[in-house]
């Protein structure tokens, strides 16, 4: 399958970029619905890795659509982030 094989290669690739996204998000912790700096970071790779962005999705000003669209039919793949902090507890790496 060309298309698994694609995405598999191309998350391979990222691999480092995903870890440094997650360490800074981690780092910098945000509560609910206030997660600009996360969402900023993560629609910003996306988009120079080629993605369309489209922002204010469900009426959240921190919520987006990230679309690879190669002019083609093909599979449709869906990824739902949830990375905000809760109040109130450590943020801490253990183990």
């Amino acid at each position: 399958m060309k298309a698994k094989s694609e995405i598999t290669t191309w998350l391979d690739q990222n691999e480092p970029h995903f870890t440094e996204m997650a360490d800074e998000i981690w780092a910098n912790p945000e509560i609910r619905f206030q997660e600009f700096k996360a969402s900023k970071l993560q629609a910003d790779f996306m988009e120079e890795a080629g993605f369309e962005i489209t922002w204010d999705i469900g009426g959240l000003n921190t919520a987006f659509i990230a679309e690879w669209r190669t002019g083609q039919a093909g599979p449709v793949i869906g990824f739902a982030g949830e990375y905000d902090a809760l109040p109130g507890l450590s943020q801490k790496v253990q183990g």
